[in-house]
């Protein structure tokens, strides 16, 4: 469920290893269309807590080291899209080639 005027969320988890779990923080934000650098540390702040918790999460008391990577794709307001942000990052995310650059083309 979202919440009107709130970024959408997108929580993704996936077994690399029997001693650990890979998760996939994807967050959509929308951002100032000249500085988008500050509202990429802000989420990157905001989500260190859930990330540090995620990585040393513990499963019927086994101690686990778990990978987390957090994806924040910017939008700008006007419209905007940070293709040196976002390209690589949908890539890495399994987004196909040919997705990726129409949306960088758009």
């Amino acid at each position: 469920m979202s919440i009107e005027g709130r970024a959408r969320q997108a929580i993704g988890s996936q077994t690399d290893s029997p001693k650990g779990q890979r998760h996939d923080l994807v967050e959509f934000i929308f951002c100032s269309d000249i500085n988008p650098q500050q509202t990429l540390e802000k989420a990157r702040n905001q989500h260190q807590p859930l990330i540090q918790r995620l990585r040393t999460r513990s499963l019927r008391g086994i101690s686990r080291n778990h990978q987390v990577a957090l994806h924040v794709i910017l939008l700008g307001v006007g419209g905007t899209i940070y293709n040196q942000y976002t390209i690589t990052l949908l890539l890495n995310i399994g987004v196909p080639t040919h997705k990726v650059h129409q949306l960088a083309s758009y």
